[in-house]
């Protein structure tokens, strides 16, 4: 077996082309965003007793069988971003490698990958909690090695154990690059959370009222945040993935 590794893969590159791909196929990735949004802010306002008309009226409708719709909506809520991960991964390395989506079969693709990446996601999360459980650092490093497990998977076609060390050995060399590429994005995404939580405090502190916390002001801007971060988040694990693979043959 031979390697060799272009040392043309950069964290500052990657990022670039993170956003060129969204900008290049904004329809897309825009109604996918879209659609996140929406889906993540109705459960939310229904789930924190938020109503437009009486809160304290729904709170009573939901007391009766509240954990059964709370377990229904997370059960959804579990498929529906599963679904979204397929798409935008499969979106993705489609535009960066110029495959026609045109024909693309969308329900039978999901449905057939669902079960192994929701598994692989556990997994890697379930490593990650004890890497950070044990020490910081430790989880941070398994959250890299693995970063491009699940594009790997569905990139490739491969198992998920596979796609796991398919990861761990493109990342080799480039574990720094790969953090940045996580980490830098969210940089922004910090600060503008850490606002918006101060300017609640102070809503909630002002006015006494906690249900300020649960505005649709700001549970809007919270969904579209997190949409937008976990958008490019997707995209950029591909491009990595498909920049250093097309680096290193293996």
């Amino acid at each position: 077996m031979s390697e060799q590794i272009y040392p043309d893969f950069t964290f500052w590159g990657a990022i670039k082309a993170s956003f060129q791909v969204i900008r290049d196929d904004f329809s897309f990735f825009g109604i996918m965003m879209l659609i996140m949004v929406v889906v993540s802010v109705l459960p939310s306002m229904f789930m924190n007793s938020y109503d437009f008309t009486d809160t304290e009226i729904l709170a009573e409708q939901l007391s009766g069988g509240g954990q059964a719709y709370f377990y229904l909506i997370l059960f959804a809520s579990l498929l529906f971003y599963t679904f979204y991960i397929i798409f935008i991964i499969d979106k993705t390395y489609a535009h960066l490698n110029n495959i026609s989506f045109d024909d693309y079969p969308y329900l039978s693709r999901g449905f057939s990958q669902i079960i192994p990446v929701i598994i692989l996601y556990i997994i890697i999360s379930i490593l990650t909690m004890i890497g950070i459980v044990l020490l910081i650092f430790p989880g941070l490093f398994i959250l890299v090695i693995y970063y491009m497990a699940i594009p790997a998977k569905l990139c490739e076609n491969i198992g998920i154990f596979e796609a796991m060390s398919r990861s761990s050995r493109l990342s080799k060399g480039h574990r720094l690059s790969i953090f940045g590429v996580f980490f830098v994005p969210y940089i922004p995404v910090l600060i503008f959370s850490f606002a918006m939580f101060g300017g609640m405090i102070s809503d909630i502190q002002e006015t006494g009222n906690i249900e300020a916390a649960y505005s649709v002001s700001n549970l809007l801007f919270s969904a579209i945040l997190n949409s937008a971060f976990i958008t490019f988040a997707l995209v950029a694990s591909v491009v990595t993935f498909d920049q250093i693979s097309k680096e290193t043959i293996d």
